[in-house]
C-alpha cells in the first residue's frame, strides 16, 4: 500500500497541468480522433457500459458519453477526480465517477461492455493483479482498450534517452516549452514501476492471452491520434494500442458457426472453382511457381484448401499435396473436384478435416504453405501463423493471398472496397447467397478492423521469419480531400 500511497500522492499533485491538457485535446481535432478510434475497435452495439480506469481529468468520458454510452470513471486520486468532473459539467456529460485502486475493484463479476484506459498501464504497481481484475469486471464478449507507450525507455536505453533530449530541444525551437505536466516533487518510485522493464505491448498480450483474453495491437497509432507537437516530442515511444475481448459464452462457437456457413457455400464456391481450373490455372501458376524453392519433389500444404483449386492445380504440375479445411462439405467438393478433373492422380492428394489454427502435422512437415482468402476468416491468427511456421520447413515457403475484407466497415477510406471488390471477382456465383451469417461473423474476428498486410508483416518478423515479400493490388480512395493508396487484395510471400 505504500507504493499506491506514493502514486496517488505524485499524480494528485499534476491534477491542474493535466486538466489544461486535457482541456486543449478535447477543443483539437483529439476529440473526434479517439471517438472514431475507440468505436472502430469497441464492442458494435449501442449504448455500452463503459469503465474508464485511471480517467484523470475525464477525457473519456466526455468523449464517449457523446457518443451515447454510459460510463463509469475511477481514479485513485481526488484531485483528478474533481478536475473530471467539472470538466464533465461544463461539456453538459452525465458519468459516475468513484475513487478507486485500479488493481481493486469494487464491482461484480461481468460488470461492463468496454474497460478503457490511457497512459494508465505504465503506472501499475502490479499490472498481473490488476489485468485480473479487469478481466473479473468485464462481460463476456466484452473489450479492454488499452492506451499506452514505453514512456520509461529513457531511463534504461541510452539510444532512446538520447532521441528524447534530441525531441526535446527540437520541440523547444519549434513549439516553446513542452506542456507542463509536473508539480509531484519526488519521481524515483518511477523506477520500480514494474512495466518500465519490459517489452511492450509483446509482454501485455502473453500475459492477456494466458489469463484468457484474445489479444491483438497496433504498435504505433500515433498518425491518427497525435498532433505534429506530441509525434516531436514524444516520437522515440510512440503510442500503442491493446485490443484484449473476454471469450463470450458463445465464442467455442465460433469456429464452428464459420464451419456451417461454409458448408452452406460449398456449392457455389465450388461451380466457381471449377471454372476457375478452366480458366485461371496459368495466371496462379504465374505468381506462384517464381516463389517456390528451387527444388523437386516439393511437399506442399493447401490450408483452408475449400474445393481443392490449389490442391488440384498443384498436383497437376506434380507436386506432392496435401489439402486441408474445417468445412467437411468443402472437403467432399474437393474430392469430387479432384477425381473430376484429374482421376488418374486425384488419389495422390490427401485431403484432411482440420483447423488451421491447430495443425496435425509433425515440425518441419512441408516445404510450401498455400492459403487464399483464409487468414481474415480466423479466430486466432497469430496462433495460425504460429502453427504454419512450426510445421513448415527452414527456408520453406508461405504463399498466403487475402484481402481487407471487411475493413470498409470500420474505416472511412475503405467505403470503396465493396465496388472495387465486385470489379476484381466473379460475382454471379454470390447471386442469392445469404452474406448475412458471414457478416456478422465477421465483426467478431479480429482481421476485419486491421489495415493488412502492414498487419501480417510487422507480426511474422516478430514471429521470427526471414522475410516477408509483398504484392498488393491497390485502389486510390478519396478521404477528407486527400488522395490514399488502399490495398484491397495482397499476397504475402514469407519465408521460414
Amino acid at each position: 500500500m505504500e507504493m499506491q500511497q506514493t502514486i496517488e500522492k505524485h499524480w494528485n499533485g499534476s491534477a491542474d497541468n493535466y486538466g489544461n491538457i486535457i482541456r486543449r485535446e478535447l477543443d483539437s481535432f483529439r476529440r473526434k480522433a479517439w471517438a472514431k478510434k475507440i468505436t472502430e475497435n469497441a464492442p458494435d452495439k449501442p449504448n455500452l457500459s463503459v469503465l474508464d480506469i485511471g480517467t484523470g481529468p475525464g477525457f473519456f468520458p466526455i468523449v464517449l458519453g457523446e457518443l451515447g454510452h454510459h460510463v463509469t470513471a475511477i481514479d485513485c486520486t481526488d484531485n483528478m477526480l474533481e478536475k473530471a468532473k467539472h470538466l464533465a459539467q461544463e461539456e453538459g456529460v452525465a458519468a459516475n465517477f468513484l475513487k478507486m485502486d485500479s488493481h481493486q475493484l469494487s464491482f461484480d463479476d461481468n460488470t461492463f461492455d468496454l474497460l478503457i484506459n490511457r497512459n494508465v498501464t505504465w503506472t501499475l504497481y502490479d499490472p498481473e493483479q490488476a489485468y485480473k481484475e479487469w478481466y473479473r469486471v468485464l462481460k463476456p464478449g466484452g473489450r479492454l482498450l488499452i492506451f499506452d507507450a514505453n514512456w520509461l525507455l529513457g531511463y534504461y536505453q541510452e539510444d532512446i534517452k538520447k532521441q528524447n533530449e534530441e525531441n526535446e530541444k527540437l520541440f523547444h525551437e519549434k513549439y516553446g516549452s513542452p506542456w507542463e505536466t509536473g508539480g509531484h516533487g519526488d519521481e524515483s518510485h518511477i523506477l520500480s514501476l514494474p512495466m518500465g522493464k519490459v517489452d511492450r505491448p509483446e509482454w501485455d498480450k502473453h500475459y492477456l492471452e494466458q489469463i484468457g483474453f484474445h489479444v491483438t495491437y497496433e504498435k504505433n497509432i500515433v498518425d491518427e491520434l497525435w498532433g505534429e507537437d506530441e509525434k516531436l516530442i514524444y516520437g522515440a515511444t510512440p503510442m500503442f494500442m491493446i485490443v484484449a475481448e473476454k471469450p463470450s459464452s458463445s465464442s467455442d462457437s465460433l469456429l464452428d458457426n464459420i464451419q456451417k456457413y461454409w458448408n452452406m457455400r460449398s456449392e457455389t464456391y465450388s461451380r466457381q472453382n471449377r471454372e476457375e481450373l478452366l480458366t485461371e490455372q496459368a495466371k496462379w501458376m504465374d505468381k506462384i511457381q517464381p516463389r517456390l524453392p528451387q527444388a523437386s519433389n516439393l511437399r506442399i500444404l493447401d490450408i483452408g484448401c475449400g474445393p481443392g483449386f490449389f490442391s488440384i492445380m498443384m498436383a497437376q504440375h506434380g507436386y506432392e499435396v496435401t489439402g486441408i479445411d474445417y468445412s467437411d462439405q468443402m472437403l467432399m467438393h474437393a474430392r469430387k473436384n479432384a477425381q473430376d478433373t484429374i482421376p488418374e492422380i486425384a488419389n495422390n492428394i490427401i485431403f484432411r478435416q482440420m483447423d488451421a489454427q491447430n495443425l496435425e502435422f509433425e515440425d518441419n512437415s512441408f516445404d510450401v504453405i498455400l492459403s487464399r482468402n483464409l487468414t481474415w476468416d480466423l479466430e486466432h491468427p497469430v496462433k495460425a501463423y504460429q502453427e504454419w511456421l512450426r510445421v513448415l520447413r527452414p527456408g520453406g515457403k508461405i504463399l498466403n493471398f487475402d484481402g481487407n475484407h471487411y475493413l470498409h466497415c470500420f474505416r472511412e477510406d475503405y467505403s470503396d472496397y465493396q465496388k472495387i471488390n465486385r470489379q476484381l471477382h466473379q460475382q454471379e456465383y454470390l447471386k442469392n447467397v445469404d452474406m448475412s451469417a458471414i457478416n456478422r461473423l465477421a465483426m467478431e474476428l479480429p482481421l476485419s478492423r486491421l489495415q493488412r498486410p502492414q498487419w501480417d508483416v510487422v507480426t511474422l518478423l516478430e514471429l521470427g521469419v526471414r522475410g516477408v515479400e509483398v504484392e498488393a493490388q491497390e485502389w486510390i480512395a478519396s478521404a477528407q480531400e486527400k488522395e490514399k493508396k488502399c490495398i484491397a487484395s495482397f499476397l504475402l510471400c514469407i519465408t521460414k
